[in-house]
């Protein structure tokens, strides 16, 4: 995934993550996840100022994507946007209420 690669440059040069960039990688994942799954936004707090929500009425899957970005770009690997992404779907196949963050 392309948004991981470059949330990987931030992490090996060691620079901060600019706000717009975290914004605009934040919004691009969001999307991707709105358009293959559906669900609505909602505001939300903190570091994860928005999240979105699959799955309602049956259940809730909430997707907290900002907090993610933030971590990838610090902690590196651990914080792996494809492996984050890859949870989505299983938790909707099983109608399972969850937060990913």
């Amino acid at each position: 995934m392309v948004v991981d690669e470059i949330l990987d440059g931030f992490y090996t040069h060691e620079h901060p993550l600019p706000a717009d960039t975290h914004f605009q990688t934040s919004a691009y994942i969001f999307e991707v996840a709105r358009r293959e799954f559906g669900g609505r936004y909602l505001a939300g707090n903190g570091e994860n100022r928005y999240v979105l929500v699959i799955g309602e009425p049956d259940f809730q899957v909430g997707v907290l994507v900002m907090g993610k970005v933030a971590g990838r770009a610090v902690n590196g690997p651990e914080d792996s946007i494809p492996f984050f992404y890859d949870g989505i779907r299983p938790l909707i196949e099983r109608g399972t209420s969850a937060t990913l963050t």
